[in-house]
């Protein structure tokens, strides 16, 4: 019998998922204007300092 993971089924289903939504949104970009495609800025990533009260 073929095993499987459910956390690993699930991953690939949402990829899937979510790749049908976005071609949904923009039917009318190429794969190549999809890849460049930003909806903005990164966030910017905070340093915090380790903890001294451990």
């Amino acid at each position: 019998p073929t095993t499987y993971v459910p956390g690993f089924f699930k991953i690939f289903d949402e990829i899937l998922v979510n790749a049908a939504d976005n071609k949904g949104e923009e039917p009318d970009l190429s794969a190549q204007q999809r890849k460049r495609y930003s909806s903005g800025d990164a966030q910017e990533r905070r340093n915090h300092d380790p903890r001294t009260d451990l």
